[in-house]
Protein backbone atom coordinates (compact mmCIF):
# COMPACT_ATOMS: atom_id res chain seq x y z
CA UNK A 1 0.00 0.00 0.00
CA UNK A 2 0.71 3.85 -0.26
CA UNK A 3 1.95 6.16 2.44
CA UNK A 4 -0.82 8.56 2.07
CA UNK A 5 -3.67 9.08 4.43
CA UNK A 6 -5.83 6.14 3.43
CA UNK A 7 -3.37 3.36 3.81
CA UNK A 8 -3.71 3.94 7.83
CA UNK A 9 -6.40 0.66 7.56
CA UNK A 10 -5.80 -2.63 6.12
CA UNK A 11 -8.10 -5.36 5.46
CA UNK A 12 -7.54 -7.56 8.11
CA UNK A 13 -10.04 -10.21 7.20
CA UNK A 14 -12.74 -10.90 4.25
CA UNK A 15 -14.00 -14.23 4.82
CA UNK A 16 -16.47 -15.64 2.04
CA UNK A 17 -18.58 -18.38 4.20
CA UNK A 18 -21.66 -20.53 3.35
CA UNK A 19 -22.40 -23.54 5.57
CA UNK A 20 -25.36 -25.80 3.27
CA UNK A 21 -25.49 -28.64 5.50
CA UNK A 22 -29.53 -30.10 5.99
CA UNK A 23 -31.67 -29.48 9.17
CA UNK A 24 -29.85 -32.69 10.71
CA UNK A 25 -26.36 -31.76 9.94
CA UNK A 26 -26.19 -33.85 6.60
CA UNK A 27 -24.76 -32.41 4.04
CA UNK A 28 -27.07 -31.12 1.01
CA UNK A 29 -26.79 -33.02 -2.09
CA UNK A 30 -23.91 -32.00 -4.72
CA UNK A 31 -23.42 -28.88 -2.26
CA UNK A 32 -20.59 -28.10 0.03
CA UNK A 33 -19.43 -25.68 2.79
CA UNK A 34 -17.26 -22.77 1.94
CA UNK A 35 -14.64 -20.86 3.91
CA UNK A 36 -12.22 -18.99 1.97
CA UNK A 37 -10.22 -15.72 2.81
CA UNK A 38 -10.49 -12.52 0.43
CA UNK A 39 -9.12 -10.11 1.49
CA UNK A 40 -6.51 -9.78 -0.95
CA UNK A 41 -9.10 -9.90 -4.05
CA UNK A 42 -11.07 -6.81 -2.63
CA UNK A 43 -10.64 -3.90 -5.00
CA UNK A 44 -13.55 -2.28 -2.93
CA UNK A 45 -16.01 -2.11 -0.18
CA UNK A 46 -18.49 0.38 0.61
CA UNK A 47 -20.45 0.72 3.76
CA UNK A 48 -24.06 2.25 3.62
CA UNK A 49 -24.82 3.71 7.44
CA UNK A 50 -28.44 5.41 7.79
CA UNK A 51 -29.69 7.11 11.00
CA UNK A 52 -33.30 5.57 9.73
CA UNK A 53 -32.16 2.25 9.38
CA UNK A 54 -31.50 -0.35 12.11
CA UNK A 55 -29.28 -2.10 9.92
CA UNK A 56 -26.39 -1.75 7.44
CA UNK A 57 -25.62 -2.35 3.42
CA UNK A 58 -22.76 -2.86 1.83
CA UNK A 59 -21.41 -3.39 -1.64
CA UNK A 60 -18.25 -5.42 -2.64
CA UNK A 61 -16.08 -5.86 -5.95
CA UNK A 62 -14.03 -8.18 -5.83
CA UNK A 63 -11.57 -8.71 -8.49
CA UNK A 64 -10.19 -12.69 -9.00
CA UNK A 65 -7.27 -13.38 -10.81
CA UNK A 66 -7.27 -17.11 -9.68
CA UNK A 67 -10.26 -18.80 -11.05
CA UNK A 68 -10.70 -18.79 -7.23
CA UNK A 69 -14.53 -17.58 -7.12
CA UNK A 70 -15.29 -19.60 -10.56
CA UNK A 71 -14.51 -22.69 -7.64
CA UNK A 72 -16.64 -21.36 -4.81
CA UNK A 73 -19.98 -21.33 -7.79
CA UNK A 74 -21.43 -18.43 -6.03
CA UNK A 75 -25.03 -18.97 -5.01
CA UNK A 76 -25.82 -15.52 -3.87
CA UNK A 77 -26.85 -16.08 0.02
CA UNK A 78 -23.48 -16.45 1.28
CA UNK A 79 -21.72 -14.94 4.54
CA UNK A 80 -19.14 -12.25 4.42
CA UNK A 81 -17.34 -11.02 7.80
CA UNK A 82 -15.27 -8.22 7.49
CA UNK A 83 -12.95 -6.85 10.28
CA UNK A 84 -10.69 -3.62 9.13
CA UNK A 85 -8.11 -2.74 11.59
CA UNK A 86 -5.08 -0.39 11.87
CA UNK A 87 -1.97 -0.75 9.24
CA UNK A 88 1.03 -2.36 11.70
CA UNK A 89 3.27 -0.45 9.76
CA UNK A 90 1.87 2.91 11.14
CA UNK A 91 0.36 1.73 14.67
CA UNK A 92 -0.68 -1.05 16.90
CA UNK A 93 -2.56 -3.27 14.39
CA UNK A 94 -5.87 -3.17 16.74
CA UNK A 95 -9.32 -3.88 14.72
CA UNK A 96 -11.10 -0.41 13.92
CA UNK A 97 -14.24 -2.89 13.74
CA UNK A 98 -15.83 -5.78 12.57
CA UNK A 99 -19.11 -6.63 11.03
CA UNK A 100 -21.07 -9.46 9.25
CA UNK A 101 -22.82 -9.49 6.01
CA UNK A 102 -25.25 -11.92 4.04
CA UNK A 103 -25.40 -11.48 0.31
CA UNK A 104 -28.09 -10.03 -1.45
CA UNK A 105 -27.59 -10.49 -4.93
CA UNK A 106 -25.16 -10.56 -7.52
CA UNK A 107 -24.78 -6.96 -9.11
CA UNK A 108 -22.33 -8.41 -11.85
CA UNK A 109 -20.33 -10.96 -12.91
CA UNK A 110 -17.98 -10.55 -15.69
CA UNK A 111 -15.67 -12.48 -17.27
CA UNK A 112 -12.08 -10.98 -18.17
CA UNK A 113 -10.16 -14.41 -18.91
CA UNK A 114 -10.41 -18.05 -18.73
CA UNK A 115 -9.67 -18.02 -15.16
CA UNK A 116 -10.52 -14.34 -14.29
CA UNK A 117 -13.33 -12.08 -13.12
CA UNK A 118 -14.82 -9.44 -11.75
CA UNK A 119 -17.51 -10.01 -9.14
CA UNK A 120 -20.19 -7.20 -7.41
CA UNK A 121 -22.03 -8.39 -4.83
CA UNK A 122 -25.08 -6.48 -2.51
CA UNK A 123 -24.76 -6.94 1.25
CA UNK A 124 -27.25 -6.77 4.20
CA UNK A 125 -26.52 -6.99 7.79
CA UNK A 126 -27.50 -10.67 8.94
CA UNK A 127 -30.00 -9.57 11.36
CA UNK A 128 -31.97 -7.63 8.35
CA UNK A 129 -31.66 -10.80 6.32
CA UNK A 130 -33.22 -12.94 9.23
CA UNK A 131 -35.72 -10.10 9.90
CA UNK A 132 -37.65 -11.26 6.38
CA UNK A 133 -38.70 -14.81 7.29
CA UNK A 134 -40.22 -13.86 10.72
CA UNK A 135 -43.50 -12.45 11.49
CA UNK A 136 -44.67 -11.20 14.84
CA UNK A 137 -48.53 -12.37 16.52
CA UNK A 138 -47.92 -11.48 20.02
CA UNK A 139 -48.97 -8.97 22.87
CA UNK A 140 -46.26 -6.73 25.06
CA UNK A 141 -46.79 -4.23 27.78
CA UNK A 142 -44.30 -1.98 28.90
CA UNK A 143 -42.38 1.15 27.83
CA UNK A 144 -42.35 1.68 23.63
CA UNK A 145 -38.43 1.71 23.26
CA UNK A 146 -37.92 -1.53 25.86
CA UNK A 147 -40.72 -3.55 24.08
CA UNK A 148 -38.00 -2.58 20.91
CA UNK A 149 -35.44 -4.06 22.90
CA UNK A 150 -37.01 -7.05 24.06
CA UNK A 151 -38.24 -8.05 20.01
CA UNK A 152 -34.81 -7.06 18.70
CA UNK A 153 -32.89 -9.45 21.37
CA UNK A 154 -35.53 -12.22 21.47
CA UNK A 155 -35.99 -12.93 17.53
CA UNK A 156 -33.09 -11.78 15.93
CA UNK A 157 -30.45 -12.00 18.95
CA UNK A 158 -29.32 -8.33 18.62
CA UNK A 159 -28.87 -6.21 21.60
CA UNK A 160 -29.55 -2.73 21.60
CA UNK A 161 -27.44 -0.30 23.67
CA UNK A 162 -29.23 0.58 27.37
CA UNK A 163 -27.71 3.91 26.95
CA UNK A 164 -26.46 6.63 24.03
CA UNK A 165 -23.11 6.79 23.38
CA UNK A 166 -21.78 9.81 22.95
CA UNK A 167 -19.67 10.89 19.89
CA UNK A 168 -16.49 11.13 22.33
CA UNK A 169 -17.58 7.33 23.51
CA UNK A 170 -19.32 8.69 27.16
CA UNK A 171 -22.53 7.00 27.85
CA UNK A 172 -24.72 9.82 28.64
CA UNK A 173 -27.69 8.83 31.24
CA UNK A 174 -30.38 11.22 29.87
CA UNK A 175 -32.30 8.24 27.75
CA UNK A 176 -31.91 5.87 29.94
CA UNK A 177 -32.74 7.75 33.25
CA UNK A 178 -35.95 9.57 30.99
CA UNK A 179 -36.69 7.25 28.41
CA UNK A 180 -39.77 8.13 26.25
CA UNK A 181 -42.74 10.49 26.78
CA UNK A 182 -45.01 7.82 26.87
CA UNK A 183 -46.53 5.91 29.36
CA UNK A 184 -46.33 1.52 29.49
CA UNK A 185 -48.86 0.29 26.66
CA UNK A 186 -50.50 -3.03 25.67
CA UNK A 187 -49.15 -3.24 22.36
CA UNK A 188 -50.72 -6.18 19.87
CA UNK A 189 -48.54 -6.76 16.96
CA UNK A 190 -50.01 -8.05 14.11
CA UNK A 191 -48.16 -10.01 12.05
CA UNK A 192 -45.45 -8.02 11.67
CA UNK A 193 -41.71 -8.75 11.13
CA UNK A 194 -39.06 -7.91 13.91
CA UNK A 195 -38.10 -4.39 12.39
CA UNK A 196 -41.22 -3.65 10.84
CA UNK A 197 -42.69 -3.71 14.24
CA UNK A 198 -39.36 -1.67 15.94
CA UNK A 199 -39.58 1.04 13.03
CA UNK A 200 -43.32 1.31 14.31
CA UNK A 201 -42.36 1.71 17.96
CA UNK A 202 -39.69 4.13 17.48
CA UNK A 203 -42.14 5.89 15.20
CA UNK A 204 -44.15 6.34 18.13
CA UNK A 205 -41.98 7.52 20.36
CA UNK A 206 -40.73 10.83 21.84
CA UNK A 207 -39.11 13.01 24.56
CA UNK A 208 -40.70 15.60 26.41
CA UNK A 209 -40.89 17.56 23.80
CA UNK A 210 -41.94 15.76 21.67
CA UNK A 211 -38.32 14.92 19.11
CA UNK A 212 -38.28 11.49 17.89
CA UNK A 213 -36.21 8.43 19.30
CA UNK A 214 -34.06 6.65 16.30
CA UNK A 215 -32.52 3.30 16.56
CA UNK A 216 -30.06 2.17 14.00
CA UNK A 217 -27.32 0.60 13.29
CA UNK A 218 -23.68 1.81 12.99
CA UNK A 219 -20.12 0.61 12.06
CA UNK A 220 -19.54 0.65 15.96
CA UNK A 221 -22.35 -1.40 16.47
CA UNK A 222 -20.78 -4.92 16.66
CA UNK A 223 -17.76 -6.12 18.84
CA UNK A 224 -15.11 -8.78 17.82
CA UNK A 225 -17.69 -11.41 18.52
CA UNK A 226 -20.82 -12.03 16.01
CA UNK A 227 -23.00 -10.30 18.73
CA UNK A 228 -24.74 -7.20 16.97
CA UNK A 229 -25.64 -4.33 18.95
CA UNK A 230 -27.59 -1.01 17.67
CA UNK A 231 -27.47 2.36 19.13
CA UNK A 232 -30.56 4.42 21.23
CA UNK A 233 -30.88 8.07 21.10
CA UNK A 234 -33.59 10.97 21.09
CA UNK A 235 -32.84 14.14 19.05
CA UNK A 236 -32.35 16.81 21.52
CA UNK A 237 -30.21 14.27 23.47
CA UNK A 238 -28.29 13.76 20.45
CA UNK A 239 -28.23 17.93 20.02
CA UNK A 240 -27.80 19.34 23.54
CA UNK A 241 -25.23 16.69 24.60
CA UNK A 242 -23.28 16.48 21.19
CA UNK A 243 -22.81 20.40 20.97
CA UNK A 244 -21.92 20.41 24.74
CA UNK A 245 -18.82 17.80 23.98
CA UNK A 246 -17.92 19.32 20.85
CA UNK A 247 -17.69 22.66 23.00
CA UNK A 248 -15.92 21.34 25.57
CA UNK A 249 -12.99 20.11 23.15
CA UNK A 250 -9.88 22.09 23.12
CA UNK A 251 -10.00 24.39 20.12
CA UNK A 252 -5.95 23.66 19.42
CA UNK A 253 -7.04 20.12 18.66
CA UNK A 254 -8.34 20.86 15.31
CA UNK A 255 -12.10 18.78 15.61
CA UNK A 256 -13.71 20.74 13.17
CA UNK A 257 -14.42 20.39 9.68
CA UNK A 258 -13.31 22.76 7.53
CA UNK A 259 -14.41 23.92 3.94
CA UNK A 260 -12.19 26.27 2.45
CA UNK A 261 -11.40 26.88 -1.47
CA UNK A 262 -7.81 26.83 -1.22
CA UNK A 263 -7.31 23.70 1.34
CA UNK A 264 -10.69 21.69 -0.68
CA UNK A 265 -7.74 20.77 -3.47
CA UNK A 266 -5.23 19.61 -0.99
CA UNK A 267 -4.21 16.50 0.69
CA UNK A 268 -4.65 16.04 4.65
CA UNK A 269 -0.94 15.74 5.49
CA UNK A 270 1.55 12.74 6.20
CA UNK A 271 0.07 10.63 9.75
CA UNK A 272 -3.15 12.72 9.30
CA UNK A 273 -5.62 11.62 12.32
CA UNK A 274 -8.27 14.02 12.00
CA UNK A 275 -6.09 17.13 13.56
CA UNK A 276 -6.91 19.10 10.40
CA UNK A 277 -10.67 17.74 8.88
CA UNK A 278 -10.58 18.76 5.33
CA UNK A 279 -13.75 18.74 3.29
CA UNK A 280 -12.56 17.96 -0.03
CA UNK A 281 -16.12 18.06 -1.92
CA UNK A 282 -19.63 19.74 -0.92
CA UNK A 283 -22.99 19.46 -2.58
CA UNK A 284 -26.39 20.98 -1.49
CA UNK A 285 -29.05 19.29 -1.78
CA UNK A 286 -32.96 20.40 -1.43
CA UNK A 287 -34.41 17.05 -0.38
CA UNK A 288 -37.43 18.33 0.68
CA UNK A 289 -39.19 21.62 -0.06
CA UNK A 290 -41.43 23.68 2.46
CA UNK A 291 -44.09 23.15 0.38
CA UNK A 292 -43.71 19.46 1.00
CA UNK A 293 -43.54 19.94 4.31
CA UNK A 294 -46.69 22.32 4.29
CA UNK A 295 -48.51 19.35 2.68
CA UNK A 296 -47.59 17.05 5.24
CA UNK A 297 -48.68 18.77 7.95
CA UNK A 298 -45.16 19.05 8.94
CA UNK A 299 -45.18 22.93 9.52
CA UNK A 300 -49.28 23.74 10.70
CA UNK A 301 -51.70 20.92 11.08
CA UNK A 302 -54.85 19.93 13.43
CA UNK A 303 -55.05 16.77 14.95
CA UNK A 304 -58.41 15.43 16.75
CA UNK A 305 -58.88 12.74 19.02
CA UNK A 306 -62.12 11.12 20.13
CA UNK A 307 -61.87 8.67 22.75
CA UNK A 308 -65.24 6.14 22.70
CA UNK A 309 -65.07 5.49 26.40
CA UNK A 310 -64.39 8.65 28.19
CA UNK A 311 -66.51 10.94 24.74
CA UNK A 312 -63.68 13.61 25.18
CA UNK A 313 -63.32 15.23 21.71
CA UNK A 314 -59.86 17.06 21.81
CA UNK A 315 -58.48 19.23 18.53
CA UNK A 316 -54.95 21.32 19.06
CA UNK A 317 -53.33 23.01 16.15
CA UNK A 318 -49.85 22.46 15.47
CA UNK A 319 -47.55 25.04 14.64
CA UNK A 320 -43.54 24.50 13.75
CA UNK A 321 -43.21 28.05 15.34
CA UNK A 322 -44.25 26.68 18.71
CA UNK A 323 -42.52 23.52 18.63
CA UNK A 324 -38.86 25.17 17.77
CA UNK A 325 -39.76 27.57 20.85
CA UNK A 326 -40.43 24.89 23.32
CA UNK A 327 -37.18 23.34 22.29
CA UNK A 328 -35.23 26.50 22.42
CA UNK A 329 -36.59 27.09 26.05
CA UNK A 330 -40.49 27.68 25.79
CA UNK A 331 -42.04 30.85 26.01
CA UNK A 332 -43.42 33.64 23.60
CA UNK A 333 -39.79 34.92 23.71
CA UNK A 334 -37.80 32.07 23.14
CA UNK A 335 -34.91 31.87 20.61
CA UNK A 336 -35.49 29.84 17.66
CA UNK A 337 -32.13 30.56 16.40
CA UNK A 338 -29.79 27.66 18.04
CA UNK A 339 -32.02 24.01 17.62
CA UNK A 340 -33.57 23.67 13.96
CA UNK A 341 -33.80 27.84 13.72
CA UNK A 342 -32.29 27.83 10.21
CA UNK A 343 -34.05 25.11 8.89
CA UNK A 344 -37.75 26.62 9.04
CA UNK A 345 -38.17 30.45 8.41
CA UNK A 346 -40.79 31.37 11.06
CA UNK A 347 -41.04 34.82 9.54
CA UNK A 348 -43.17 33.63 6.51
CA UNK A 349 -46.56 34.57 6.31
CA UNK A 350 -49.38 34.09 3.74
CA UNK A 351 -52.61 35.88 3.25
CA UNK A 352 -55.94 34.06 2.09
CA UNK A 353 -58.41 36.68 1.63
CA UNK A 354 -58.30 38.92 3.86
CA UNK A 355 -56.49 37.71 6.84
CA UNK A 356 -52.68 37.33 7.05
CA UNK A 357 -51.19 34.43 9.59
CA UNK A 358 -47.34 33.27 10.09
CA UNK A 359 -47.67 30.32 7.49
CA UNK A 360 -47.30 27.97 11.29
CA UNK A 361 -50.68 29.12 11.81
CA UNK A 362 -52.46 28.08 8.83
CA UNK A 363 -53.55 24.29 9.23
CA UNK A 364 -52.68 22.77 5.96
CA UNK A 365 -53.83 19.21 7.22
CA UNK A 366 -56.59 17.79 9.63
CA UNK A 367 -55.65 14.10 11.32
CA UNK A 368 -58.70 12.66 13.10
CA UNK A 369 -57.83 9.48 15.42
CA UNK A 370 -60.37 7.16 17.61
CA UNK A 371 -59.30 5.71 20.99
CA UNK A 372 -61.00 3.50 23.34
CA UNK A 373 -59.29 4.14 26.96
CA UNK A 374 -59.90 1.45 29.09
CA UNK A 375 -59.76 -1.30 26.38
CA UNK A 376 -56.70 -2.71 28.04
CA UNK A 377 -57.78 -1.88 32.07
CA UNK A 378 -55.11 0.28 33.28
CA UNK A 379 -52.92 0.54 30.85
CA UNK A 380 -52.86 2.57 27.49
CA UNK A 381 -52.84 1.26 23.86
CA UNK A 382 -50.11 2.61 21.24
CA UNK A 383 -52.58 4.83 20.00
CA UNK A 384 -53.88 6.62 23.28
CA UNK A 385 -53.34 9.96 23.82
CA UNK A 386 -54.94 11.61 27.24
CA UNK A 387 -54.01 14.68 27.24
CA UNK A 388 -53.50 17.54 24.44
CA UNK A 389 -49.58 17.47 24.99
CA UNK A 390 -49.69 13.42 24.21
CA UNK A 391 -52.00 13.96 21.04
CA UNK A 392 -49.19 16.96 20.00
CA UNK A 393 -46.68 14.79 20.31
CA UNK A 394 -48.40 12.15 17.71
CA UNK A 395 -47.57 15.23 15.09
CA UNK A 396 -44.16 16.39 16.74
CA UNK A 397 -41.32 13.59 15.83
CA UNK A 398 -43.27 13.76 11.69
CA UNK A 399 -42.42 17.52 12.15
CA UNK A 400 -38.82 17.13 13.12
CA UNK A 401 -38.42 14.29 10.93
CA UNK A 402 -39.58 16.27 8.07
CA UNK A 403 -37.09 19.33 8.97
CA UNK A 404 -34.29 17.10 9.03
CA UNK A 405 -34.79 15.89 5.50
CA UNK A 406 -34.06 19.67 4.49
CA UNK A 407 -31.32 21.73 2.98
CA UNK A 408 -28.98 18.48 3.73
CA UNK A 409 -25.46 18.56 2.73
CA UNK A 410 -23.12 15.96 1.21
CA UNK A 411 -19.59 16.34 1.95
CA UNK A 412 -16.59 14.33 1.15
CA UNK A 413 -13.66 13.98 3.30
CA UNK A 414 -10.82 11.76 4.62
CA UNK A 415 -12.45 8.43 6.54
CA UNK A 416 -9.33 7.90 8.95
CA UNK A 417 -10.84 10.80 10.68
CA UNK A 418 -13.71 9.40 11.33
CA UNK A 419 -11.98 6.07 12.42
CA UNK A 420 -10.19 7.66 14.71
CA UNK A 421 -12.69 9.27 16.56
CA UNK A 422 -15.68 6.28 15.92
CA UNK A 423 -17.73 9.22 14.45
CA UNK A 424 -20.91 7.68 12.88
CA UNK A 425 -24.27 8.48 12.38
CA UNK A 426 -26.21 9.87 14.70
CA UNK A 427 -23.32 12.07 16.17
CA UNK A 428 -22.40 15.60 15.75
CA UNK A 429 -19.67 17.26 13.94
CA UNK A 430 -18.95 21.19 14.02
CA UNK A 431 -18.47 22.65 10.31
CA UNK A 432 -16.72 26.05 10.03
CA UNK A 433 -17.17 27.50 5.94
CA UNK A 434 -13.98 29.64 5.67
CA UNK A 435 -14.11 32.88 4.22
CA UNK A 436 -10.21 33.00 3.62
CA UNK A 437 -7.52 31.23 3.31
CA UNK A 438 -6.09 29.01 6.07
CA UNK A 439 -2.97 30.10 7.61
CA UNK A 440 -1.21 28.07 10.52
CA UNK A 441 -0.61 31.17 12.48
CA UNK A 442 -4.01 32.25 11.81
CA UNK A 443 -6.51 29.82 13.72
CA UNK A 444 -9.10 32.62 14.43
CA UNK A 445 -9.82 32.48 10.52
CA UNK A 446 -12.97 34.30 9.35
CA UNK A 447 -15.95 32.09 9.20
CA UNK A 448 -19.18 32.18 6.83
CA UNK A 449 -21.50 31.99 10.07
CA UNK A 450 -24.12 31.44 8.06
CA UNK A 451 -23.25 28.26 6.93
CA UNK A 452 -21.14 27.07 9.78
CA UNK A 453 -22.55 25.31 13.13
CA UNK A 454 -23.18 21.96 14.36
CA UNK A 455 -23.93 19.66 11.79
CA UNK A 456 -26.01 15.92 12.48
CA UNK A 457 -24.41 13.24 10.13
CA UNK A 458 -27.63 11.64 8.36
CA UNK A 459 -26.23 8.40 6.75
CA UNK A 460 -22.58 7.66 5.69
CA UNK A 461 -21.27 5.76 2.82
CA UNK A 462 -17.73 4.51 3.53
CA UNK A 463 -15.72 4.05 0.36
CA UNK A 464 -12.73 1.49 1.05
CA UNK A 465 -10.46 0.56 -2.06
CA UNK A 466 -6.90 -0.58 -1.61
CA UNK A 467 -5.17 2.43 -1.69
CA UNK A 468 -7.62 4.93 0.81
CA UNK A 469 -10.74 5.38 2.45
CA UNK A 470 -13.18 8.25 2.17
CA UNK A 471 -16.09 8.76 3.62
CA UNK A 472 -19.43 10.75 1.60
CA UNK A 473 -21.56 12.12 4.84
CA UNK A 474 -25.36 13.47 4.43
CA UNK A 475 -26.03 16.62 6.94
CA UNK A 476 -27.71 18.64 8.60
CA UNK A 477 -27.75 21.80 10.20
CA UNK A 478 -28.88 21.14 13.44
CA UNK A 479 -27.95 24.43 15.03
CA UNK A 480 -25.81 27.64 15.08
CA UNK A 481 -22.18 28.15 16.47
CA UNK A 482 -23.67 29.62 19.94
CA UNK A 483 -23.57 26.53 23.11
CA UNK A 484 -27.14 24.76 23.46
CA UNK A 485 -27.96 24.09 26.85
CA UNK A 486 -31.24 21.76 27.38
CA UNK A 487 -34.21 23.59 26.92
CA UNK A 488 -36.48 23.43 29.96
CA UNK A 489 -40.00 21.02 29.87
Amino acid sequence: MSDNDGSQFIFESVRYRAVRDGPTGATLPGSKSLDVELRESVAEFNIFEDLNKSYLTASILIGDDTGLMTDIQTKGDERVTVIIAKNPDLADPDPYFRLDFKVVSILRQDKTADRAEVLSMNLISIHAYNNNVIKISKSYTGKLEEISKSILRNFLDVEVASEFILPDGRISKTVNSEGSEQEPIKLLVPYLSPLETVEWLTERATDRWGTPFFIWASIWGQSMTETTTLRIGNFMTMVTEGITIISDTNPSDGKDFVLSQVQTNLKAPEGYKGAKRIIKNIKFANIENTLKMIRAGAVGSTISNFDTYTSQDTSKLFSIDKLLRSMNGGGPTASTGNILGTVYDQEDQLKIGDEVRYTSYWSARQRSTITSYGTYATVNSIHDAIDPSSLLNKVRPLSIRSMLARNMIEIEVDGIGLLEDELSVGNLIKVRFVTENIQEDNPDTQSNEERSGYYLIQNCRHVFTRERHDAVLMICKVAENSIVTTPEG
